[in-house]
Protein backbone atom coordinates (compact mmCIF):
# COMPACT_ATOMS: atom_id res chain seq x y z
CA UNK A 1 0.00 0.00 0.00
CA UNK A 2 2.82 2.28 0.92
CA UNK A 3 4.56 1.59 -2.43
CA UNK A 4 1.40 2.44 -4.41
CA UNK A 5 1.12 5.81 -2.66
CA UNK A 6 4.76 6.59 -3.39
CA UNK A 7 4.37 5.65 -7.03
CA UNK A 8 1.33 7.84 -7.40
CA UNK A 9 3.17 10.71 -5.78
CA UNK A 10 6.12 10.32 -8.17
CA UNK A 11 3.81 10.22 -11.17
CA UNK A 12 2.04 13.38 -10.03
CA UNK A 13 5.37 15.15 -9.54
CA UNK A 14 6.64 14.02 -12.94
CA UNK A 15 3.44 15.08 -14.69
CA UNK A 16 3.54 18.45 -12.95
CA UNK A 17 7.15 19.04 -14.00
CA UNK A 18 6.33 18.11 -17.58
CA UNK A 19 3.36 20.49 -17.68
CA UNK A 20 5.41 23.31 -16.16
CA UNK A 21 8.20 22.75 -18.68
CA UNK A 22 5.79 22.64 -21.62
CA UNK A 23 3.89 25.75 -20.53
CA UNK A 24 7.14 27.57 -19.86
CA UNK A 25 8.49 26.67 -23.32
CA UNK A 26 5.30 27.85 -25.02
CA UNK A 27 5.43 31.10 -23.04
CA UNK A 28 9.06 31.57 -24.03
CA UNK A 29 8.18 31.08 -27.70
CA UNK A 30 5.26 33.49 -27.47
CA UNK A 31 6.98 36.23 -25.53
CA UNK A 32 10.65 36.10 -26.56
CA UNK A 33 11.78 36.74 -30.15
CA UNK A 34 15.54 37.22 -30.41
CA UNK A 35 16.13 39.63 -33.29
CA UNK A 36 18.44 38.48 -36.05
CA UNK A 37 19.75 41.06 -38.50
CA UNK A 38 21.80 41.44 -41.66
CA UNK A 39 24.01 44.45 -42.30
CA UNK A 40 23.46 46.40 -45.51
CA UNK A 41 26.51 46.82 -47.76
CA UNK A 42 27.20 48.52 -51.06
CA UNK A 43 27.62 46.14 -53.97
CA UNK A 44 28.27 46.41 -57.71
CA UNK A 45 26.51 43.93 -59.98
CA UNK A 46 26.31 43.55 -63.72
CA UNK A 47 23.36 42.93 -65.98
CA UNK A 48 25.02 40.62 -68.48
CA UNK A 49 24.56 37.84 -71.03
CA UNK A 50 26.95 34.90 -71.43
CA UNK A 51 27.31 33.48 -74.94
CA UNK A 52 29.64 31.49 -77.16
CA UNK A 53 31.52 33.82 -79.49
CA UNK A 54 34.28 34.09 -82.06
CA UNK A 55 36.60 37.05 -82.69
CA UNK A 56 37.19 38.05 -86.31
CA UNK A 57 39.78 40.43 -87.73
CA UNK A 58 41.10 41.70 -91.03
CA UNK A 59 44.20 39.47 -91.12
CA UNK A 60 47.14 38.93 -93.48
CA UNK A 61 49.27 35.80 -93.15
CA UNK A 62 53.07 35.91 -93.03
CA UNK A 63 54.41 33.18 -95.29
CA UNK A 64 57.82 31.70 -94.48
CA UNK A 65 59.55 30.03 -97.42
CA UNK A 66 62.99 29.80 -95.78
CA UNK A 67 64.14 26.82 -93.73
CA UNK A 68 65.55 27.28 -90.27
CA UNK A 69 64.56 28.43 -86.80
CA UNK A 70 62.35 31.49 -86.34
CA UNK A 71 63.37 33.99 -83.66
CA UNK A 72 60.56 36.51 -83.15
CA UNK A 73 61.55 40.10 -82.45
CA UNK A 74 57.99 41.35 -81.92
CA UNK A 75 55.45 40.46 -79.22
CA UNK A 76 51.83 39.51 -79.83
CA UNK A 77 49.74 42.62 -80.35
CA UNK A 78 52.74 44.84 -81.02
CA UNK A 79 52.25 47.53 -83.64
CA UNK A 80 54.34 47.05 -86.80
CA UNK A 81 54.79 49.07 -89.96
CA UNK A 82 54.72 47.66 -93.47
CA UNK A 83 58.11 46.09 -94.17
CA UNK A 84 59.07 46.11 -90.49
CA UNK A 85 61.09 43.13 -89.24
CA UNK A 86 59.03 40.84 -87.03
CA UNK A 87 61.42 37.87 -86.86
CA UNK A 88 64.79 36.55 -87.99
CA UNK A 89 65.34 33.05 -89.36
CA UNK A 90 68.58 31.29 -88.35
CA UNK A 91 70.12 28.08 -89.73
CA UNK A 92 70.08 26.28 -86.34
CA UNK A 93 68.43 26.45 -82.93
CA UNK A 94 71.81 27.21 -81.36
CA UNK A 95 72.29 30.18 -83.66
CA UNK A 96 68.89 31.54 -82.58
CA UNK A 97 69.73 31.08 -78.89
CA UNK A 98 73.10 32.78 -79.34
CA UNK A 99 71.41 35.71 -81.09
CA UNK A 100 68.95 36.09 -78.20
CA UNK A 101 71.79 36.00 -75.69
CA UNK A 102 73.73 38.56 -77.75
CA UNK A 103 70.77 40.91 -77.81
CA UNK A 104 70.38 40.62 -74.03
CA UNK A 105 74.07 41.44 -73.47
CA UNK A 106 73.93 44.39 -75.86
CA UNK A 107 70.89 45.72 -74.02
CA UNK A 108 72.82 45.57 -70.74
CA UNK A 109 75.74 47.45 -72.32
CA UNK A 110 73.40 50.15 -73.61
CA UNK A 111 71.75 50.63 -70.20
CA UNK A 112 75.11 50.92 -68.42
CA UNK A 113 76.41 53.36 -71.01
CA UNK A 114 73.30 55.49 -70.59
CA UNK A 115 73.80 55.55 -66.82
CA UNK A 116 77.40 56.69 -67.28
CA UNK A 117 76.32 59.44 -69.67
CA UNK A 118 73.81 60.99 -67.23
CA UNK A 119 75.73 63.47 -65.14
CA UNK A 120 72.83 63.73 -62.68
CA UNK A 121 73.23 60.14 -61.49
CA UNK A 122 75.85 61.10 -58.87
CA UNK A 123 73.58 63.68 -57.22
CA UNK A 124 70.31 61.75 -57.30
CA UNK A 125 68.43 61.76 -53.98
CA UNK A 126 69.14 58.36 -52.42
CA UNK A 127 65.80 58.36 -50.59
CA UNK A 128 64.02 58.65 -53.95
CA UNK A 129 66.02 55.72 -55.30
CA UNK A 130 65.27 53.63 -52.19
CA UNK A 131 61.55 54.29 -52.63
CA UNK A 132 61.73 53.27 -56.30
CA UNK A 133 63.70 50.14 -55.38
CA UNK A 134 61.09 49.09 -52.83
CA UNK A 135 58.27 49.66 -55.29
CA UNK A 136 59.96 47.64 -58.05
CA UNK A 137 60.92 44.86 -55.63
CA UNK A 138 57.34 44.53 -54.40
CA UNK A 139 56.03 44.58 -57.96
CA UNK A 140 58.49 41.85 -58.96
CA UNK A 141 57.62 39.74 -55.89
CA UNK A 142 53.88 40.15 -56.53
CA UNK A 143 54.16 39.06 -60.16
CA UNK A 144 56.35 36.08 -59.23
CA UNK A 145 54.07 34.93 -56.39
CA UNK A 146 51.00 35.25 -58.58
CA UNK A 147 52.57 33.38 -61.50
CA UNK A 148 51.98 36.52 -63.58
CA UNK A 149 54.75 36.54 -66.17
CA UNK A 150 53.44 39.59 -68.01
CA UNK A 151 55.94 42.39 -67.51
CA UNK A 152 58.21 40.21 -65.34
CA UNK A 153 61.26 40.94 -67.49
CA UNK A 154 60.56 44.68 -67.49
CA UNK A 155 60.16 44.71 -63.70
CA UNK A 156 63.49 42.92 -63.25
CA UNK A 157 65.23 45.29 -65.65
CA UNK A 158 63.83 48.33 -63.84
CA UNK A 159 64.96 46.97 -60.46
CA UNK A 160 68.49 46.37 -61.76
CA UNK A 161 68.60 49.87 -63.26
CA UNK A 162 67.74 51.50 -59.92
CA UNK A 163 70.32 49.33 -58.12
CA UNK A 164 73.01 50.55 -60.54
CA UNK A 165 71.90 54.15 -60.14
CA UNK A 166 72.12 53.82 -56.36
CA UNK A 167 75.68 52.52 -56.64
CA UNK A 168 76.62 55.68 -58.57
CA UNK A 169 74.68 57.96 -56.22
CA UNK A 170 76.31 56.53 -53.07
CA UNK A 171 79.79 56.38 -54.59
CA UNK A 172 79.97 52.59 -54.38
CA UNK A 173 81.23 52.75 -57.98
CA UNK A 174 82.54 55.68 -59.99
CA UNK A 175 81.58 54.26 -63.37
CA UNK A 176 80.67 51.01 -65.10
CA UNK A 177 83.64 50.88 -67.47
CA UNK A 178 84.84 47.52 -66.14
CA UNK A 179 81.41 45.94 -66.32
CA UNK A 180 80.90 47.26 -69.86
CA UNK A 181 84.27 45.83 -70.97
CA UNK A 182 83.36 42.40 -69.55
CA UNK A 183 79.98 42.45 -71.27
CA UNK A 184 81.60 43.49 -74.55
CA UNK A 185 83.86 40.43 -74.43
CA UNK A 186 80.77 38.25 -73.93
CA UNK A 187 79.12 39.92 -76.91
CA UNK A 188 82.17 39.35 -79.13
CA UNK A 189 82.27 35.67 -78.13
CA UNK A 190 78.60 35.22 -78.96
CA UNK A 191 79.03 36.92 -82.34
CA UNK A 192 81.79 34.46 -83.20
CA UNK A 193 79.48 31.51 -82.38
CA UNK A 194 76.64 32.60 -84.63
CA UNK A 195 76.90 30.64 -87.85
CA UNK A 196 75.33 33.27 -90.06
CA UNK A 197 73.22 36.38 -90.08
CA UNK A 198 69.52 35.85 -89.55
CA UNK A 199 67.27 36.19 -92.56
CA UNK A 200 64.68 38.88 -91.74
CA UNK A 201 60.94 38.15 -91.92
CA UNK A 202 58.99 41.35 -92.58
CA UNK A 203 55.38 42.41 -92.19
CA UNK A 204 53.49 42.53 -95.52
CA UNK A 205 51.14 45.25 -94.19
CA UNK A 206 50.99 47.63 -91.26
CA UNK A 207 49.01 46.54 -88.21
CA UNK A 208 49.26 44.41 -85.08
CA UNK A 209 51.56 41.40 -85.21
CA UNK A 210 50.55 37.95 -83.95
CA UNK A 211 53.10 35.13 -83.80
CA UNK A 212 50.65 32.32 -84.63
CA UNK A 213 48.03 31.43 -87.23
CA UNK A 214 45.07 29.25 -86.23
CA UNK A 215 43.24 28.58 -89.50
CA UNK A 216 40.42 31.07 -88.98
CA UNK A 217 42.17 33.67 -91.10
CA UNK A 218 39.82 34.31 -94.01
CA UNK A 219 37.19 31.91 -92.62
CA UNK A 220 34.66 34.73 -92.95
CA UNK A 221 34.96 37.93 -94.95
CA UNK A 222 34.75 40.68 -92.33
CA UNK A 223 33.66 43.11 -95.05
CA UNK A 224 30.28 41.33 -94.80
CA UNK A 225 30.25 40.98 -91.00
CA UNK A 226 27.19 43.21 -90.52
CA UNK A 227 25.04 40.69 -92.40
CA UNK A 228 26.39 37.49 -90.83
CA UNK A 229 23.71 34.86 -90.14
CA UNK A 230 23.27 32.56 -87.12
CA UNK A 231 24.22 29.58 -89.29
CA UNK A 232 27.50 31.30 -90.21
CA UNK A 233 28.31 31.93 -86.55
CA UNK A 234 27.38 28.35 -85.65
CA UNK A 235 29.76 27.06 -88.32
CA UNK A 236 32.59 29.24 -87.03
CA UNK A 237 31.97 28.02 -83.48
CA UNK A 238 31.84 24.31 -84.29
CA UNK A 239 33.97 23.61 -87.35
CA UNK A 240 37.44 22.17 -86.94
CA UNK A 241 40.15 24.24 -88.58
CA UNK A 242 43.76 23.46 -89.38
CA UNK A 243 46.56 26.04 -89.05
CA UNK A 244 47.90 26.91 -92.50
CA UNK A 245 51.23 25.30 -93.38
CA UNK A 246 54.17 27.61 -93.91
CA UNK A 247 52.61 30.46 -91.93
CA UNK A 248 54.95 32.22 -89.50
CA UNK A 249 52.27 34.44 -88.01
CA UNK A 250 49.92 37.15 -89.20
CA UNK A 251 49.23 40.87 -89.07
CA UNK A 252 45.87 42.23 -87.94
CA UNK A 253 45.68 45.15 -90.32
CA UNK A 254 42.88 47.15 -88.69
CA UNK A 255 42.52 48.36 -85.12
CA UNK A 256 38.80 47.66 -85.41
CA UNK A 257 37.79 44.02 -84.96
CA UNK A 258 34.59 42.08 -84.41
CA UNK A 259 33.02 39.56 -82.07
CA UNK A 260 30.17 37.39 -83.38
CA UNK A 261 27.96 35.54 -80.88
CA UNK A 262 24.83 33.37 -80.89
CA UNK A 263 21.94 34.67 -78.77
CA UNK A 264 18.39 33.60 -78.00
CA UNK A 265 15.53 36.01 -78.85
CA UNK A 266 15.13 36.99 -75.19
CA UNK A 267 18.84 37.79 -74.93
CA UNK A 268 18.87 39.73 -78.20
CA UNK A 269 15.88 41.83 -77.12
CA UNK A 270 17.94 43.12 -74.19
CA UNK A 271 20.34 44.74 -76.67
CA UNK A 272 19.92 47.52 -79.20
CA UNK A 273 21.85 48.18 -82.39
CA UNK A 274 24.41 50.98 -81.91
CA UNK A 275 24.14 50.46 -78.15
CA UNK A 276 27.26 50.36 -75.99
CA UNK A 277 28.31 47.28 -74.00
CA UNK A 278 31.46 45.85 -72.42
CA UNK A 279 32.84 42.43 -73.36
CA UNK A 280 34.73 40.28 -70.88
CA UNK A 281 36.31 37.12 -72.32
CA UNK A 282 36.15 34.08 -70.05
CA UNK A 283 39.61 32.72 -70.89
CA UNK A 284 41.45 36.04 -70.85
CA UNK A 285 42.74 38.12 -67.94
CA UNK A 286 42.23 41.27 -70.02
CA UNK A 287 39.92 43.93 -68.62
CA UNK A 288 36.46 44.37 -70.11
CA UNK A 289 36.57 45.68 -73.68
CA UNK A 290 34.20 48.50 -74.73
CA UNK A 291 32.15 47.54 -77.79
CA UNK A 292 29.28 48.74 -79.97
CA UNK A 293 26.38 46.50 -80.99
CA UNK A 294 26.84 46.52 -84.76
CA UNK A 295 24.10 44.10 -85.80
CA UNK A 296 21.41 41.75 -84.48
CA UNK A 297 20.44 39.35 -87.28
CA UNK A 298 17.61 36.85 -86.59
CA UNK A 299 16.92 33.50 -88.17
CA UNK A 300 14.28 31.34 -86.54
CA UNK A 301 14.88 31.18 -82.80
CA UNK A 302 18.48 32.41 -82.97
CA UNK A 303 20.20 35.76 -83.39
CA UNK A 304 23.65 36.50 -84.72
CA UNK A 305 24.94 39.41 -82.64
CA UNK A 306 27.93 41.37 -83.94
CA UNK A 307 30.02 43.65 -81.71
CA UNK A 308 32.55 46.20 -82.96
CA UNK A 309 35.69 46.64 -80.82
CA UNK A 310 38.25 49.41 -81.26
CA UNK A 311 41.05 48.53 -78.85
CA UNK A 312 43.94 46.11 -79.24
CA UNK A 313 46.40 44.63 -76.73
CA UNK A 314 48.76 41.65 -76.60
CA UNK A 315 46.08 39.52 -74.93
CA UNK A 316 43.25 40.61 -77.20
CA UNK A 317 45.31 39.93 -80.31
CA UNK A 318 45.25 36.17 -79.71
CA UNK A 319 41.58 35.82 -78.72
CA UNK A 320 39.58 33.71 -81.12
CA UNK A 321 36.82 31.33 -79.97
CA UNK A 322 35.59 31.36 -76.39
CA UNK A 323 32.77 32.29 -74.04
CA UNK A 324 32.11 36.01 -73.60
CA UNK A 325 30.22 37.97 -70.96
CA UNK A 326 28.25 40.77 -72.62
CA UNK A 327 27.90 43.41 -69.90
CA UNK A 328 24.86 45.55 -70.66
CA UNK A 329 24.95 47.72 -67.54
CA UNK A 330 26.68 47.90 -64.17
CA UNK A 331 24.75 48.91 -61.07
CA UNK A 332 26.16 50.05 -57.73
CA UNK A 333 23.92 50.37 -54.68
CA UNK A 334 22.59 48.68 -51.58
CA UNK A 335 22.16 44.93 -51.97
CA UNK A 336 18.95 43.64 -50.34
CA UNK A 337 17.78 40.03 -50.10
CA UNK A 338 14.32 39.81 -51.69
CA UNK A 339 13.05 37.66 -48.79
CA UNK A 340 13.10 40.66 -46.48
CA UNK A 341 11.36 43.19 -48.74
CA UNK A 342 7.84 44.31 -47.76
CA UNK A 343 5.35 46.65 -49.45
CA UNK A 344 3.68 49.14 -47.13
CA UNK A 345 1.55 52.00 -48.37
CA UNK A 346 2.54 51.16 -51.93
CA UNK A 347 6.26 51.56 -51.14
CA UNK A 348 8.87 48.83 -51.13
CA UNK A 349 11.16 48.64 -48.14
CA UNK A 350 12.57 46.61 -45.27
CA UNK A 351 12.41 46.71 -41.49
CA UNK A 352 15.63 47.65 -39.72
CA UNK A 353 16.62 47.58 -36.08
CA UNK A 354 16.96 51.05 -34.56
CA UNK A 355 17.98 50.41 -30.97
CA UNK A 356 15.05 48.46 -29.51
CA UNK A 357 12.61 49.65 -32.18
CA UNK A 358 11.72 48.37 -35.67
CA UNK A 359 11.75 51.04 -38.37
CA UNK A 360 10.47 50.73 -41.94
CA UNK A 361 13.03 52.03 -44.46
CA UNK A 362 12.09 52.43 -48.12
CA UNK A 363 14.19 51.24 -51.05
CA UNK A 364 14.38 52.47 -54.65
CA UNK A 365 15.22 49.42 -56.82
CA UNK A 366 17.39 49.96 -59.89
CA UNK A 367 18.12 46.30 -60.64
CA UNK A 368 16.70 42.91 -59.61
CA UNK A 369 18.88 39.84 -59.84
CA UNK A 370 18.48 36.22 -58.78
CA UNK A 371 17.04 36.61 -55.28
CA UNK A 372 18.30 40.12 -54.61
CA UNK A 373 17.60 43.77 -55.40
CA UNK A 374 19.99 46.70 -55.82
CA UNK A 375 18.64 49.95 -54.35
CA UNK A 376 19.96 53.47 -54.91
CA UNK A 377 21.91 55.25 -52.17
CA UNK A 378 20.71 58.61 -50.82
CA UNK A 379 22.32 59.54 -47.47
CA UNK A 380 20.18 62.71 -47.25
CA UNK A 381 16.89 60.75 -47.14
CA UNK A 382 16.47 59.54 -43.54
CA UNK A 383 13.44 57.49 -44.47
CA UNK A 384 15.41 55.44 -46.98
CA UNK A 385 17.60 52.41 -46.33
CA UNK A 386 21.24 53.34 -45.67
CA UNK A 387 24.54 51.47 -45.77
CA UNK A 388 25.25 49.51 -42.56
CA UNK A 389 21.59 49.50 -41.52
CA UNK A 390 20.63 46.23 -39.78
CA UNK A 391 17.80 44.52 -41.70
CA UNK A 392 15.61 42.34 -39.46
CA UNK A 393 15.62 38.86 -41.00
CA UNK A 394 13.48 36.69 -38.68
CA UNK A 395 10.28 38.68 -38.22
CA UNK A 396 7.49 39.09 -40.77
CA UNK A 397 4.84 40.57 -38.49
CA UNK A 398 6.39 43.97 -37.79
CA UNK A 399 5.08 47.51 -38.12
CA UNK A 400 6.94 50.81 -38.11
CA UNK A 401 7.81 51.92 -34.59
CA UNK A 402 7.13 48.53 -32.99
CA UNK A 403 9.09 47.85 -29.82
CA UNK A 404 11.33 44.82 -30.25
CA UNK A 405 11.14 42.30 -27.39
Amino acid sequence: MHMNSSLKWLLRVGLSLFLLTYVGYQAYRALYHPVRTQRVTISTVQDSITADAVALHQETLLQNTASGVIDYTRDNGERVSKGGVVANIYPTEQDAQNEQALQAVQDQITRLQNLGDTGSAGVTDVSVLDAALREDFLRLADQTAGSNLDGLSDAGTSLLNYLNRKQLATGAVSDFGGAIATLQKQADALKAKIGGAGQPLTAPVAGYFVQTADGYEGAYNVANIASIKPADVQKLLTEKVTPPSGAAGKVVSDFEWYVAALLTPNEAHRLAENGQVDLRFALSSEDAVPATVLALNPTGNQYAAVFLCSSMTQKLAVIRRQSVHIIIQSYTGLRVDNRYISVIGGKKGVFVQDGDTARFRTIVPVFSGNGYTISTVDPSDTGRLQVYDAIITNRDDLHDGELLQ
